[in-house]
């Protein structure tokens, strides 16, 4: 049990209408990140053990699970006039208290990304959502984070932006988080 918890959110399904190639500007398909948004949904009423009572104090995101890579095979791109990938962030969650990892896993895995092209609000379209509809969120061991930065520092993947408590509204952090 531990107070810093770190999660692979693994989004590889959506809900809604799959957004086209040709749905992004050329300035979105040089950086994917404006048109999304991450979703930080904790239900701490979800876990085994209800942590009704656990405040997340500080989230560090390690990766924003957008930004692509094709040596890492992760990120978000558009190739041949498609969206391809599948957003996958990384973050460490402090907590008010140490709560078991799994637990906590349970609480968060409901989290979303949506990609909507300003197309798509010029349009008054609905967003494209990913989500992990499979349970495939997983904890992150302590003992390999380190080497996952050092892996991200070197594709210049890391983000190291931490969102604050102060940004936060009753424990949750503010929606718009990632994006």
């Amino acid at each position: 049990m531990d107070n810093k918890i770190v999660i692979r959110f693994a989004m590889t399904k959506g809900e809604g209408e799959y957004p086209a190639g040709s749905e992004f500007s050329a300035e979105e398909v040089a950086d994917i990140g404006k048109t999304a948004t991450f979703y930080l949904n904790y239900y701490p009423e979800d876990a085994d053990n209800v942590l009704t009572d656990v405040i997340i104090e500080e989230c560090k995101i390690i990766y924003d699970g957008i930004t692509y890579s094709e040596e890492m095979e992760c990120g978000l791109n558009i190739k041949d006039g498609e969206l391809k990938g599948h957003p996958t962030p990384i973050i460490e969650f402090t907590l008010s208290r140490s709560v078991d990892e799994d637990d906590f896993r349970k609480c968060v895995w409901m989290s979303s990304f949506h990609i909507k092209p300003i197309s798509r609000n010029e349009s008054e379209q609905e967003p494209f959502i990913f989500e992990d509809q499979n349970g495939y969120t997983s904890v992150i061991d302590s003992s390999n984070v380190e080497e996952i930065i050092e892996e991200l520092k070197e594709n210049k993947l890391f983000s190291g932006k931490v969102i604050s408590s102060k940004l936060m509204e009753n424990g949750t952090p503010c929606l718009e988080m990632i994006g």
